[in-house]
């Protein structure tokens, strides 16, 4: 598993990948991170997060 940048670069996954929407966006918070937008795909749930 692995986390794509947006212009094709690549970097491990973060170690709360697998949280629930609601905790990674505190986790996100709290490591200056903005939850952009979330939303739900074929059962699964995404956030974009921006800088």
């Amino acid at each position: 598993m692995y986390v794509e940048d947006g212009t094709g670069g690549r970097g491990a996954s973060f170690w709360w990948a697998r949280l629930g929407t609601r905790a990674l966006c505190a986790e996100a918070r709290a490591a200056d991170w903005t939850p952009y937008d979330t939303w739900q795909t074929a059962g699964r749930h995404f956030v974009h997060l921006t800088r």
